[in-house]
């Protein structure tokens, strides 16, 4: 009776292990585990983060008519929602009180969904002396195409003097590719 038991025992031990190292076999073909690194790279290949090449253009803010050629800048949207950016001086030149002389622009970025995100960023205004001549504030919306590598963004410009005051306003938009 005793090895009956035993015997019963064992064959339930013995399918049970048959049955863990069948289920552990069937979990071993699937290629892609999911675990927290993976999912982070499959949430940034869909995600603002990252350095974007963009041509901002200046525009007309009644008609949305270019204002002089496209510019060339760099974009960095960071883990977190920090931003900065940089701009190459445009060829033609800008309308006063606009300084020629600017710092990088600082700023924050948020994710509406997975293809649309909000952002602000500031730039300090300096005169051609080094001197401080005040600040361009830019809010824009931005769309992310669905292979991730391209945006657009569609935003305003206000031009501050030292005390904060606007003096004047602007439009533009960018197009962009994510660089790699």
């Amino acid at each position: 009776m005793k090895n009956k038991l035993l015997n019963k025992s064992l064959a339930a031990f013995l399918g049970l292990l048959i049955l863990v190292a069948g289920m552990l076999a069937i979990a071993g073909q699937d290629s892609k585990v999911e675990t927290p690194q993976n999912l982070a790279e499959d949430f940034s290949k869909r995600s603002i983060e990252g350095v974007w090449l963009l041509e901002p253009q200046r525009r007309d803010c009644v008609t949305g008519n270019p204002m002089g050629p496209a510019g060339r800048g760099l974009m960095t949207f960071a883990n977190g929602g920090t931003m900065s950016e940089t701009a190459a001086p445009p060829a033609a030149p800008l309308p006063l009180p606009v300084a020629i002389v600017r710092s990088a622009g600082h700023g924050v970025w948020q994710r509406l969904n997975w293809e649309n995100y909000t952002a602000a960023f500031i730039i300090q205004r300096l005169n051609p002396d080094g001197t401080f001549a005040g600040w361009i504030r830019s809010r824009g919306t931005f769309q992310l195409s669905e292979s991730g590598n391209e945006i657009t963004s569609t935003g305003s410009t206000e031009v501050l003097d030292p005390s904060g005051t606007v003096v004047t306003t602007g439009c533009f938009t960018s197009n962009g590719t994510r660089f790699e």
